[in-house]
C-alpha cells in the first residue's frame, strides 16, 4: 500500500528580492486509510506544498518520498498511477462529457502505441458511481454547476485507481451541501484504504475529516504546526497563523477580529477540544 511522506522539507518560492521561505523542517507521512489535511492563511504555500507532493518540482530542501523513491524522480506515468493530484483550477476548452472527462483519467493505463485500454469502462463507471454523478455522465462540462463540475473532476481522480490522492481545495466556492458531499466522499476514500493530502481553507471540514493537520504560518511566519485536529485547530495556533480571535465549540470555530474584546455571537461557553 502506496505512502507518501515528507522528510525535512522546506518549501520556498522565488521573489525579487531572493527566495521566500513558506515552511521549513515538515515531517510528516501520508499513511493508507489517513486524511492530512493542509490549512493554512493565503499566501502561505499551500498549493506550493501540493505541487511538491505530486511530484511537480522539488522542494527547497529535504525529500518527498513516494513509498521508497523521490517522488520528482518517478516516470511520469508510473507516478501517475500511484498518485492523482487535483489542482485548485485547469480551465477546459472543450465542453466535453462528464463521462469523456472522467476518462482522461485513464489515460496512464491506456497501452501504446494503440492506446487501448481494457479495464477503462469499468473504471469509469465505478469513478462515477462513487462520486455519486452517474446521471450527469451525458451531460457537457459547461452545463454543470460548481459543484456538480468538482464532483466530476474528483470522479477523474478516481478513474485513475491511484492509491494516493492530493487535492488542493476541493471544496472553496461550494455551497455547504456540496462541500459536505465532497468532504463525506473524501472521508470515505480514506476508510477504503487511500491515503489523502487535502489543502482545505474551511476549517470546520478539516476539523470533520482529518487525520492530522499541516498548518503553514504564512509568508511573514513560516512556522509549521503539525498534529491532530484537537492539537492544532486550536485559538493558540489559529489567533497566531490567521491575525484573529477564535473560538471553538464542539462542531463550530467563530473568528473575530482581532481586537474585538466580546467574542461575539455564539453560545456562552466555547471550549476547547
Amino acid at each position: 500500500m502506496s505512502r507518501l511522506s515528507f522528510e525535512e522539507v522546506t518549501v520556498e518560492v522565488p521573489a525579487a528580492a531572493g527566495p521566500r521561505r513558506l515552511a521549513a523542517g515538515l515531517t510528516v507521512c501520508c499513511e493508507p486509510g489517513t486524511i492530512t489535511c493542509v490549512v493554512g492563511p493565503n499566501g502561505a504555500g499551500k498549493s506550493t506544498l501540493l505541487r511538491i507532493a505530486a511530484g511537480l518540482g522539488p522542494p527547497a530542501a529535504g525529500t518527498v518520498r513516494l513509498d521508497e523513491a523521490p517522488v520528482h524522480t518517478w516516470p511520469p506515468r508510473d507516478r501517475a498511477r500511484a498518485l492523482a493530484y487535483l489542482p485548485q483550477r485547469v480551465p477546459l476548452t472543450e465542453d466535453l462529457t462528464v463521462r469523456d472527462l472522467v476518462a482522461l483519467g485513464r489515460h496512464p493505463h491506456r497501452r501504446w502505441p494503440l492506446g487501448t485500454d481494457p479495464n477503462g469502462d469499468e473504471a469509469v463507471r465505478r469513478a462515477l458511481r462513487r462520486a455519486g454523478i452517474e446521471h450527469l455522465a451525458a451531460r457537457g462540462v459547461f452545463s454543470l454547476s460548481g459543484g456538480e463540475f468538482q464532483l466530476a473532476r474528483i470522479a477523474r481522480l478516481l478513474a485513475t485507481q491511484a492509491r494516493i490522492l492530493v487535492l488542493d481545495e476541493p471544496t472553496t466556492a461550494l455551497d455547504p451541501a456540496h462541500a459536505l458531499a465532497i468532504a463525506d466522499l473524501l472521508a470515505a476514500l480514506a476508510h477504503d484504504g487511500r491515503a489523502l493530502l487535502v489543502a482545505i481553507h474551511d476549517l470546520e471540514l478539516a476539523r470533520r475529516i482529518a487525520s492530522c493537520v499541516v498548518c503553514l504560518g504564512g509568508p511573514d511566519a513560516p512556522a509549521v504546526h503539525l498534529g491532530s485536529p484537537h492539537e492544532v485547530l486550536v485559538p493558540e495556533v489559529l489567533d497566531r497563523v490567521y491575525g484573529v480571535r477564535t473560538r471553538l465549540w464542539p462542531d463550530a470555530i467563530a473568528f473575530h477580529p482581532a481586537g474585538r474584546s466580546d467574542g461575539g455571537a455564539g453560545p456562552a461557553a466555547p471550549v476547547r477540544e
